[in-house]
């Protein structure tokens, strides 16, 4: 019920890719999606920033493992350290999956709703078919992990 109205909603934007073979729109989509949350990844994240916080746990890591079996209130400072340096990167990681799970909602409630019938096969022995629906997230996870390796991002 709900999938249908965003998908309706969707309509609005992506009712132009209806016009084109099904295969070409979800690789247009696919790949826009990925797009989108790589250009807000490389907004939002201060890669300096970043950097230095997995420097400085990494340190810290390194520190636990030598203060390990002596000062037990040291261990537990440096324990604090990591977790809030751990929470730091939980956080900024948090704004990407909360835009992705968002916009990939919506355009999955889409692809739904427009390609639930359709199937492509698969030149696999366990899978000889596989949904649309099937394959735009296989596409949009290979797209994804494609695109940030080109520009690296992580």
């Amino acid at each position: 019920m709900i999938t249908s109205y965003l998908a309706r909603v969707a309509d609005i934007f992506l009712l132009p890719l209806l016009n084109i073979h099904p295969l070409i729109s979800l690789l247009i989509l696919s790949f826009t999606f990925s797009f989108i949350l790589l250009l807000y990844q490389r907004m939002l994240f201060n890669k300096n920033g970043i950097r230095e916080v997995k420097i400085r746990m990494e340190k810290m890591m390194e520190k636990l493992m030598r203060v390990k079996d002596s000062d037990q209130e040291e261990l537990n400072k440096i324990w604090r350290e990591v977790l809030k340096l751990n929470a730091r990167l939980m956080k900024e990681n948090l704004k990407i999956m909360f835009l992705s799970i968002f916009i990939g909602g919506i355009l999955l409630s889409w692809v739904s709703f427009h390609y639930s019938g359709y199937y492509i096969k698969v030149p696999l022995p366990i899978f000889s078919k596989i949904s649309l629906i099937q394959f735009y997230l296989i596409l949009c996870i290979v797209i994804g992990i494609v695109m940030s390796k080109f520009s690296g991002v992580k």
